[in-house]
C-alpha cells in the first residue's frame, strides 16, 4: 500500500533500487496499526449522520422545537450551554464529573452532554491542518484520540491556499470532516480567513493570503467539505485579527469603508457560499471596542450578511486578567470591569463564552438570585440568555445532536478494564479511533505537489532528472521537517513522514545525496563538485506562528531570511552555482538579498508531512509545479503598505491604523513592481493566454457576466495553468480599491500542443464601493477593465470592457430567516417578576465553599494525566515499566524525539 503513494508520473514502485523498499526505508510510520486499509465503526457512522443543512443556505430548523425544548430546560441546564462546566462548579460534590475534564485538554474542549433531554453537549477540537489529538504538541486528548496523541496531518493552510484550487480544499475538508467524526467530535475550529494586511503576521500559516475575495473563496470550499460529513466547522476570528504579539489589547483602526470593502469581504463570501455553523470572535479590539463585546460588529454579520449560525468567543478572550496580562496592554494592572459589564457578551451576540464562563456565569448567577437592578434587569439576563441557547439549541438540531437521533458519546475504557485487560497486552483504548492514513497521506502529498511554488528557475535550470546528475548536495535543515507552529492548530502525524533529506534520497537514490551541514575543507570538494545543491532553509514555530508567551511564534519581525541563511545561499553560489532555494515560510518572503545568486527558488510553504516527497518530485520534474503565490512579494517591506501605515504594527502600540488597501493593490496603484506579483508561480512549460471574451447576462442590474479566456500549452510537458480574472475602474469617480481580484480557475492538465477554454464568471455586485453614508453598496456606472491572465502583471494581463449603464444601490442579502430564533428570548419585561432559583444558587454555594479543596483535587488528577501519559505514551521516563508502550517508539526518529 505504501507504494501506491500518488505522483504525476511514472508509479514508484517500478524505480528498481529506489521503489518499494527506497520508500519504506524514508517514510516515518510511527504505529503499524494506523496501515489498515479498512475503516473502524466509527469512521462508517460518518455516512449515517448527515446535517441537516445543504450547501447553498441555512436549513430551516422548526422554531417550535427550540421553544420546546427551552422551555424544558432549567437555568442551570442554559447556563450549562454557554461554556465548559468545569468540575468544580458544583460537580465534584455531586460525583458527576467526568474524569476526562480533569485529567486532559478535554476540560477546556468539550462541553456537558443533557442526559435528561437526550441533548449532547458540543465536543470541539482545532483544525486548521487536521483535527489535533495532541494540544500544542504536549497536552493528549482521551480516547478516542490515540494513546501517543497522533492524527492526520495536511499542510498548512497557506500552503493549500497557493493551490488556487477550490475543489482541492473542499476535498481537504471533507477529509478533516470524517476525522472528526471518527473522533466523536461536533465542532472543528477551521477555517481562519484573516487576511495580511502585513505579511509579518505570526499565523500567516493559517490564512489564505492577502485578498479578501480569495480568502472568502477557498473559506468557503473547506467549510462545506467539513460540514457535507455531519461536523460543523468555524471562521475565525471575527474580526480583523491580523497581529500576533499584541492580539490581547490592539484595536484595528479604520472607518467603515475599509471596515466593509476590505475586512468584512471575505466573511460576507464565506457565509454566503457556505453557511458555517459557527463563528468564533477574535481578542482584538475594532475601532477601539471589543470584538467580542460591541453589538455592531455581530449585528452586521446576523442582520445584514447572513450569517444564521452560532457564534463563540476565542479561548479566554473575555477574562480581563488575560486581557490586560501583557505589560504592554493599556489595561495592564487596571481594575477589573473595563471590557464590560455582566450581560455584555451575552448582549453583543456571543452565544459560548469559551472555554470557561466568566461574564456569563456572572449574568445567570444574578438572574438565579434577582440580584441585577429589579425585574427590569432580571428580565434582560434572562431574554439574552434564552436567545444564545436558542442559537445553540438550533445548531445542535440542524446537525443531529438531540434526541434519538444524536450519536451516543464515545467513553473512554473504565482505568479498570484498561489497566488490567488493554494495557498489559500493549492494546490501545478499546474506543481508539483508527485512521485510514494511507488515503489521508494521498490527499496531503496531492496538495503539497499543486502548492508549493516555483519563484525563479533561470535559463530552465529545473527540473533535473536522476539520470541527468550523479551528485546532489544538501544543506541547510533537510533532516527536520518543519509542520508549521506550535500553537492550537498543531498536530502530531499519524501517517508517514517525508523529510527534504529522505524525500531526495527517494528520488535520486541514496547514493548520490549527500547532506553538507557546512562548508569546510572537508566538504568543499563536494559541493564544488555537485551537480545540484539543494539549501533547505526559512523558519520553524519559534520564529512565527500562534503565540504562546514568552517566545513560542509570533509575529515574524522580518520578512527576509535569518541572517544565517543568507550568509550560507551567498557562500555556497561563490562556490557553485547550480543552487537551488526551498523555503520554508507561512506567506511570501523578500529575496533580494540572494535571489541574483541562485539558479532556482521554491516556495514551500508548510507543507505537511509528506513535504519532502513532494519536493523531490518536482526537483526531478516527475511533477510539474502549479503552485501560485496568494500575496504578492515586494521587494522591501515598505513597499507592501501605504505611507502612514507602520511596517512593525506587532510593536506595542494600542491602535494601529489598518490600510484600506495593501500588498498588490497598493503597489498597482502606485506604480511599485513587486519581485513577484500576486498569484505569481512558474511552470516547467510555456502557456499562452487568448483575449478574454465576455458574456454578459441581459435583463439585470447586478449581472453576473462570464469570462472566456482560450489557454494553450505551447511547452514540451503536460501542466497545469491557473487564469485570473481582476477588475478596474479607470472612469469611477468614487473612491474605490484600485484593482480587484474578481475571479480564478485552474484548467485541467493539458499536454503539449493541447488547449482549454477556461469559463470564470463574476458577479457585478463585486465592483462595488460601500457608501458609508447609506450604508449600502454603490456600484457606480462606466465603463470598467476585466483584466485575464496568469498573475496580476500588467505586462500579462488581456482586458475586455464592461459597462455599467446606471448607478447600482443595493445593500448585504441579509438572513433568509429571522437571525434570532421566534418567540425566544423576547418575553415582555413590564410583566416580568424575577424568582431565586435555589437549584442553580446552592450549586453556586456549594462551589464557592469548596472551591478550593477542588482545585486542588483537580491540579493533582491533571498532574496524574501528565504523568500517565509520560509512563504510557511518551516513554520519557520509568522505560523499564512501560516496555510495551515503548517498544514501538523505539524506532521513532530522531526528528520526533526532538519535537
Amino acid at each position: 500500500q505504501a507504494c501506491s503513494l500518488p505522483s504525476h508520473g511514472p508509479g514508484i514502485a517500478n524505480r528498481g533500487p529506489f521503489g518499494c523498499a527506497a520508500l519504506r526505508s524514508t517514510m516515518t510510520v510511527p504505529r503499524r496499526r494506523h496501515w489498515r486499509a479498512t475503516a473502524i465503526a466509527a469512521a462508517v457512522a460518518v455516512v449515517a449522520v448527515r446535517p441537516r443543512c445543504c450547501l447553498g443556505g441555512y436549513a430551516h430548523v422548526d422554531a417550535e422545537k427550540v421553544r420546546e425544548l427551552l422551555s424544558k430546560m432549567t437555568l442551570r441546564e442554559k447556563y450549562q450551554e454557554l461554556c465548559v462546566p468545569v468540575c468544580p462548579d458544583g460537580d465534584f460534590k455531586k460525583g458527576v464529573c467526568d474524569p476526562t475534564w480533569v485529567s486532559g485538554p478535554e476540560m477546556a474542549f468539550d462541553m456537558k452532554d443533557n442526559l435528561r433531554l437526550k441533548m449532547r453537549g458540543f465536543r470541539t477540537r482545532d483544525g486548521p491542518r487536521g483535527i489535533t489529538c495532541m494540544l500544542g504538541g504536549v497536552f493528549k486528548f482521551w480516547s478516542p484520540c490515540p494513546r501517543d496523541g497522533s492524527a492526520p496531518a495536511f499542510p498548512a493552510q497557506s500552503l493549500r491556499a497557493a493551490t488556487w484550487n477550490v475543489e482541492l480544499e473542499e476535498e481537504v475538508g471533507r477529509a478533516v470532516g470524517e476525522i472528526a467524526q471518527a473522533l466523536d467530535l461536533h465542532i472543528a475550529f477551521l477555517p481562519s480567513i484573516n487576511i495580511l494586511p502585513w505579511l509579518n503576521w505570526g499565523r500567516a500559516q493559517e490564512s489564505y493570503g492577502e485578498d479578501p475575495f480569495f480568502n472568502g473563496k477557498m473559506g468557503a470550499g473547506i467549510v462545506r467539505g467539513v460540514q457535507s460529513k455531519g461536523v460543523m466547522a468555524t471562521a475565525k476570528h471575527f474580526l480583523a485579527n491580523n497581529i500576533e504579539n499584541t492580539r490581547w489589547y490592539v484595536s484595528a483602526e479604520f472607518d467603515d469603508k475599509t471596515l466593509h470593502e476590505v475586512y468584512l469581504r471575505a466573511w460576507a463570501r464565506i457565509v454566503a457560499e457556505s453557511s458555517p455553523e459557527m463563528v468564533m470572535t477574535s481578542y482584538n479590539r475594532v475601532q477601539g471596542q471589543w470584538a467580542n463585546q460591541n453589538p455592531k460588529f455581530i449585528k452586521i454579520l446576523r442582520e445584514r450578511l447572513g450569517y444564521e449560525g452560532s457564534v463563540m468567543t476565542d479561548w479566554w478572550a473575555t477574562f480581563e486578567s488575560v486581557m490586560s496580562g501583557q505589560a504592554s496592554s493599556p489595561f495592564h494592572n487596571q481594575p477589573m470591569g473595563f471590557m464590560g459589564n455582566d450581560s455584555t457578551v451575552l448582549t453583543a451576540g456571543v452565544d459560548m463564552e469559551m472555554p470557561f464562563c466568566n461574564f456569563d456565569k456572572r449574568t445567570a448567577a444574578g438572574l438565579a438570585s434577582c440580584d441585577l437592578g429589579g425585574d427590569a434587569g432580571a428580565c434582560q439576563a434572562a431574554n439574552v440568555i434564552d436567545r444564545a441557547v436558542g442559537h445553540l439549541l438550533r445548531s445542535k438540531l440542524r446537525y443531529g445532536l438531540v434526541g434519538d437521533q444524536a450519536r451516543p458519546k464515545t467513553h473512554p475504557d473504565s482505568p479498570v478494564k484498561f489497566f488490567t485487560e488493554r494495557w498489559p497486552k500493549g492494546l490501545e483504548d478499546s474506543n481508539v479511533a483508527v485512521f485510514d492514513n494511507l488515503r489521508y497521506s494521498v490527499l496531503a502529498l496531492k496538495v503539497a505537489q499543486q502548492g508549493i511554488v516555483l519563484l525563479k528557475n533561470e535559463a530552465a535550470f529545473l527540473p533535473k532528472k536522476p539520470q541527468e546528475v550523479n551528485s546532489v548536495v544538501v544543506m541547510g535543515t533537510p533532516e527536520t521537517l518543519e509542520l508549521g507552529d506550535r500553537g492550537s492548530s498543531h498536530v502530531t502525524p499519524s501517517g508517514p513522514t517525508v523529510t527534504v533529506m529522505n524525500g531526495l534520497k527517494l528520488e535520486y537514490g541514496a547514493a548520490k545525496v549527500t547532506f553538507v551541514k557546512k562548508m569546510n575543507d572537508d566538504t568543499l570538494a563536494a559541493v564544488r563538485g555537485a551537480d545540484l545543491i539543494v539549501l533547505d532553509v526559512g523558519f520553524n514555530f519559534t520564529h512565527e506562528g500562534e503565540f504562546i508567551p514568552p517566545s513560542t511564534g509570533g509575529d515574524r519581525t522580518f520578512l527576509g531570511l535569518l541572517p544565517d541563511d543568507v550568509k550560507l545561499i551567498r557562500e555556497v553560489a561563490k562556490v557553485n552555482s547550480k543552487v537551488v532555494v526551498a523555503i520554508t515560510a507561512g506567506t511570501a518572503v523578500t529575496v533580494e538579498d540572494f535571489i541574483d545568486d541562485v539558479q532556482a527558488v521554491l516556495w514551500m510553504g508548510y507543507p505537511g508531512p509528506l513535504g519532502g516527497h513532494a519536493l523531490a518530485q518536482i526537483l526531478t520534474g516527475e511533477v510539474n509545479p502549479s503552485g501560485r503565490m496568494t500575496s504578492a512579494t515586494p521587494r522591501a517591506a515598505k513597499d507592501f503598505v501605504p505611507a502612514g501605515i507602520t511596517t512593525e504594527p506587532w510593536g506595542g502600540d494600542a491602535e494601529v491604523k489598518y490600510p484600506y488597501s495593501h500588498g498588490f493593490k497598493h503597489m498597482w496603484e502606485s506604480g511599485m513592481r513587486p519581485r513577484f506579483p500576486m498569484g505569481w508561480g512558474l511552470s516547467f512549460t510555456t502557456f499562452a493566454h487568448g483575449a478574454p471574451s465576455l458574456q454578459n447576462a441581459a435583463g439585470s442590474s447586478l449581472p453576473t457576466p462570464l469570462v472566456r479566456v482560450e489557454v494553450a500549452n505551447t511547452g514540451k510537458v503536460a501542466g497545469i495553468e491557473t487564469v485570473q480574472v481582476y477588475a478596474t475602474c479607470p472612469e469611477c469617480k468614487r473612491k474605490r480599491l484600485p484593482i480587484l481580484l474578481v475571479g480564478f480557475a485552474r484548467t485541467s492538465v493539458l499536454v503539449p500542443g493541447s488547449s482549454e477554454e477556461v469559463e470564470i464568471s463574476f458577479s457585478a455586485k463585486d465592483l462595488a464601493v460601500y457608501d458609508m453614508e447609506k450604508e449600502l453598496w454603490f456600484l457606480e456606472k462606466g465603463m470598467y477593465q476585466i483584466l485575464a491572465g496568469p498573475c496580476a502583471d500588467a505586462d500579462k494581463l488581456k482586458s475586455v470592457g464592461f459597462n455599467v449603464p446606471e448607478d447600482v444601490t443595493f445593500d448585504y442579502p441579509g438572513a433568509s430567516s429571522p437571525p434570532d430564533v421566534p418567540g425566544v428570548g423576547d418575553r415582555a419585561c413590564s410583566a416580568y417578576r424575577c424568582q431565586r432559583d435555589e437549584e442553580f444558587l446552592n450549586i453556586q454555594e456549594a462551589t464557592e465553599n469548596t472551591a478550593f479543596r477542588n482545585w486542588l483535587i483537580l491540579l493533582a488528577l491533571l498532574l496524574v494525566g501528565l504523568a500517565t501519559g509520560c509512563i504510557c505514551s511518551w516513554c520519557c521516563c520509568l522505560r523499564p515499566f512501560c516496555r510495551r508502550c515503548c517498544s514501538k517508539k523505539d524506532t521513532t526518529p530522531a526528528k520526533t524525539k526532538e519535537e
